[in-house]
């Protein structure tokens, strides 16, 4: 769970330093077909709308525990932007809330979304029960230099009573993964005394925790997965209480419904193309498999000669193959009957399946690499690398680098080889050129498609 925390966490930070956000709600349109006004000095500007409303009392709507804090402010001028940064405030009493200027974006010149944070510059959330006061200053200015007259300030209560914020999995939410996490999000800090206004129905084996970080936020952490194919219920009573002894002003209930036991997600995806040769075959599920009835449930076709790997307590299953890779430029087709059960006796519905198509034999790098200069005079060794184990008897008639004599070198299995120059130092500041022919062969008796060819140039 702490993971999750911190995932969020992170999805706070990131949005919160985004210059695109996601939007809030929209404001009021500009003078219709009159975008002259924007600019004209006659006018003298004026705040024509603001999120939260000016004056108002929430909760608001996009404002919840995963969105940054913001304020959107629309103008019926085109504002300054170097005066309207500096023009905007934000207070509260007892509170750490401030705008950092480097966070107010504009969109038009006459829309302004701010990011609202404390004074360390993490991303900032409402309080509860407290009234916030946003200002602009008469020194903002629009692109004509009018000032703001008079200046500008409105409250707002965003969080007034005591509430859920968010619920995970979220209400009416379905085909939920039987692993996911049950977390509820307040607005205010709890403690364990909540925990007996709480029900699961039905009931689950666990217990409710406290996040030891952020005490709004609270898990139900079990010991199993939940049931395939059932509606979970999570009812609040109205008469639960965050630790400052505020109560919730209605009963609070959600309801999600697990999936199926099935195929969550494969690797390669279905239709996947030009995958790599020694690339591995990985099936993920949506619970715990049991691991007995693995084995007769897979098949891939063409047949590979590989083996399953899979723990006990996992969900997902890896094919990987021994030395035998994967044929270039053909389609693989994996299969999972329904033969495979859940560690606690499902079946899947139906037999999954997938197919992939590999790539055709490649070089997919080389060293030096094509276009390189200043390369040293006295390169040690020259190497190429394949998608796939090489054919090694097909090396020294393959390449060829016209200027400099040397050997190869490989071995069997490997999927590149080195070139050793034998004429060392190069003629310096000169281009070579090495060129790899169609006469290349992986280990599959594939041969590349087109020559391959790569250039590097020395330095004095």
């Amino acid at each position: 769970m702490r993971k999750l925390l911190v995932v969020n966490l992170i999805l706070l930070v990131i949005l919160s330093l985004s210059c695109e956000g996601p939007m809030g709600p929209t404001g009021p349109q500009g003078p219709a077909g009159d975008t002259g006004s924007l600019t004209d000095p006659t006018i003298m500007p004026r705040v024509i709308s603001t999120f939260p409303p000016a004056n108002s009392t929430g909760p608001y709507e996009f404002l919840n525990y995963y969105s940054p804090h913001i304020i959107q402010v629309r103008f019926n001028k085109i504002m300054d932007h170097g005066s309207i940064k500096r023009a905007f405030s934000i207070t509260s009493p007892g509170l750490d809330v401030r705008i950092d200027s480097s966070y107010i974006y504009s969109y038009g010149g006459d829309l302004f979304r701010i990011y609202v944070d404390d004074s360390l510059g993490h991303s900032y959330r409402w309080k509860f029960g407290k009234t916030y006061t946003f200002g602009i200053a008469s020194s903002a200015k629009d692109v004509n230099g009018n000032a703001l007259n008079p200046a500008y300030s409105m409250t707002f209560t965003p969080e007034p009573y005591f509430r859920i914020k968010d619920i995970y999995p979220p209400n009416g939410a379905q085909n939920v993964n039987t692993g996911s996490s049950i977390s509820l999000i307040f607005n205010s800090p709890v403690d364990t005394s909540i925990f007996s206004f709480i029900q699961i129905t039905p009931p689950i084996s666990g217990r409710w925790r406290v996040d030891s970080y952020d005490s709004t936020y609270l898990y139900y952490s079990y010991a199993n997965r939940l049931s395939h194919n059932a509606t979970y219920t999570i009812n609040i009573q109205q008469s639960a209480k965050d630790k400052y002894g505020n109560q919730l002003q209605q009963p609070f209930n959600s309801s999600f419904t697990t999936g199926t036991f099935r195929v969550s997600s494969t690797y390669p995806q279905n239709g996947m193309e030009n995958i790599h040769l020694t690339n591995s075959v990985e099936i993920y599920f949506t619970n715990y498999l049991d691991t007995s009835t693995i084995r007769r449930s897979f098949s891939i076709t063409p047949n590979v000669n590989g083996y399953l790997n899979f723990n006990n307590n996992s969900s997902y299953l890896y094919f990987n193959h021994y030395s035998d890779e994967f044929i270039p430029e053909t389609t693989y087709t994996v299969r999972i009957d329904t033969s495979i059960r859940s560690a606690n006796g499902d079946r899947m519905l139906s037999p999954y399946q997938f197919s992939f198509r590999t790539a055709p034999f490649k070089i997919t790098y080389t060293y030096p690499y094509d276009g390189s200069t200043n390369v040293s005079r006295y390169l040690s060794s020259i190497s190429v690398e394949c998608n796939s184990s090489i054919d090694t008897s097909t090396i020294r008639s393959s390449f060829s680098i016209p200027g400099i004599t040397g050997y190869s070198s490989s071995y069997y299995g490997s999927n590149y080889f080195y070139f050793y120059p034998t004429n060392t130092p190069l003629d310096a500041n000169t281009t070579y050129t090495a060129t790899i022919s169609t006469s290349l062969k992986s280990i599959k008796g594939a041969r590349l498609k087109e020559p391959y060819s790569f250039s590097f140039t020395t330095g004095y």
